[in-house]
């Protein structure tokens, strides 16, 4: 999406000491482009919304981006942080997939 990358830039400068109150506006911003898209009903949960698209929560996709940005260059697998990014990435798309 055009948006997500407009609300990401600069994700890698600002994800490391994002705030729970951010953490909840990336995911409002994010709930209302999916209401729009799905076309579901604005009780349907922000997590629900995000498994129907297959769309990563913008809270974890800066803090990925940010994790990336900061081993490039790096031998990354001394680094569990980027691991735990990767886990997170799996675990949200392996349940994606299970329920397509």
């Amino acid at each position: 999406m055009v948006i997500e990358r407009i609300v990401l830039y600069g994700a890698s400068a600002w994800a490391k000491r994002i705030t729970s109150r951010q953490k909840r506006q990336l995911s409002s911003i994010q709930r209302r482009f999916l209401l729009n898209i799905t076309g579901a009903y604005s009780t349907t949960s922000t997590a629900a919304l995000q498994v129907i698209e297959g769309i990563m929560p913008l809270p974890i996709k800066a803090e990925m981006e940010s994790v990336l940005l900061r081993y490039k260059g790096v031998e990354i697998r001394k680094k569990g942080e980027l691991g735990r990014m990767k886990q997170k990435a799996k675990w949200f798309f392996g349940r994606n997939q299970e329920r397509k």
